[in-house]
C-alpha cells in the first residue's frame, strides 16, 4: 500500500477518535481472528464492537451503567440484537463505528450503531440494532425507566455528533 494511502487511512482513523465526524470508539483494524470462513468480518465481532461503541458513548455522555449483580435491584439487559449487512468489512479492512441514534421507552432503550469500512472515504458496512431493557433483578420484570436516565441515556447521541 502507498504511503499515501496508509496516512489517509490513519488520519481517518485517528480522526475517529476524537468524536469530531461522531465516531465513538472503537476503530482500529480487523483481525484475521474475528473473520469467518468467508473472510468477512464475523456477526459475534460485529455485535460486539456495537456493544463497545454504545458503552464508549455512554461513558463520554458520563453515564456509568456498571452495576453489582450481588447488590443491584434493577439493571438493563439485552432483549433483542439484529445486524444488516450492507458490505463486506474484510480482513485488515480498517474501521470505525458511530452511534446513530438512542430510541428510549419506557422500560426499553434501542441503540443503533454503524460500522464503517475506512479507506479514502467511509463506507457504511453494517448496521447494528441493540435494545435493552431495564428490568427488576429479583423479580425479572421490566420497570420504568426513570426521566433523569432516560435524559442521560439520550445525551449520548448528542454527545457523540457534536
Amino acid at each position: 500500500m502507498p504511503a499515501a494511502h496508509r496516512s489517509v487511512i490513519r488520519d481517518a482513523v485517528n480522526a475517529g477518535r476524537g468524536a469530531s465526524d461522531g465516531s465513538t470508539g472503537p476503530t482500529g483494524r480487523v483481525q484475521f481472528a474475528d473473520v469467518d470462513m468467508h473472510g468477512n468480518l464475523h456477526n459475534a465481532r460485529l455485535l460486539t464492537l456495537a456493544e463497545a461503541a454504545i458503552d464508549d458513548a455512554l461513558l463520554a455522555a458520563g453515564t456509568d451503567l456498571a452495576y453489582d449483580p450481588a447488590a443491584a435491584e434493577n439493571a438493563f439487559l439485552v432483549k433483542r440484537t439484529a445486524v444488516e449487512h450492507i458490505a463486506p468489512l474484510r480482513y485488515r479492512d480498517w474501521y470505525a463505528c458511530t452511534l446513530r441514534s438512542v430510541d428510549v421507552g419506557v422500560a426499553s432503550v434501542t441503540f443503533a450503531v454503524d460500522i464503517h469500512r475506512i479507506r479514502q472515504h467511509r463506507e457504511l458496512t453494517a448496521s447494528a440494532t441493540v435494545m435493552w431493557v431495564r428490568v427488576n433483578l429479583a423479580s425479572e420484570s421490566p420497570v420504568r425507566i426513570p426521566p433523569d436516565l432516560a435524559e442521560q441515556l439520550k445525551s449520548a447521541v448528542a454527545t457523540t455528533n457534536r
